[in-house]
């Protein structure tokens, strides 16, 4: 029982996560100019990075752009979901937004592996969904 409850709490951080994300980017940002030149360049410099360039930043575990790429490009296929800069960007979000909640140290590219290992064929599952599961299912111990 108590393994249960451990794993609604999870799902339903998992949940909360995936919410917050969904609605990133569904408005105008705006931001106003900033006065600091070393930060307008270094923001500059990282708003004209790709989203695999960004992600090898922030993963954990030093990933190459390229493996990154290899099983995201994979995740993306299994689930359904065009492989475009935008949906790049979203899964890097969403990936990084789990990783950041694990309380056990639970990595991106462990959270790729694992959907890529759970696929089910002729099962219909959105990339954010098998993420949020994948997450849930590293962090309580049930691989």
């Amino acid at each position: 029982m108590k393994k249960i409850l451990q794993i609604g709490g999870t799902v339903i951080v998992v949940l909360i996560v995936l919410i917050i994300i969904g609605s990133i980017g569904s408005g105008n940002n705006t931001s106003e100019q900033s006065t600091n030149t070393d930060t307008s360049k270094n923001e500059e410099a990282v708003k004209d990075m790709g989203a695999l360039e960004k992600m090898e930043i922030a993963f954990i575990g030093n990933p190459s752009k390229e493996e990154i790429k290899d099983k995201l490009d994979l995740a993306l296929e299994l689930y359904k979901t065009e492989i475009t800069e935008e949906n790049y960007s979203r899964a890097g979000s969403t990936l990084v937004a789990l990783r950041k909640e694990s309380k056990t140290g639970v990595t991106e590219m462990e959270i790729l592996e694992y959907m890529i290992d759970s696929h089910v064929d002729n099962v219909n599952m959105s990339f954010p969904n098998m993420a949020g599961i994948s997450f849930a299912a590293l962090e309580t111990g049930n691989n």
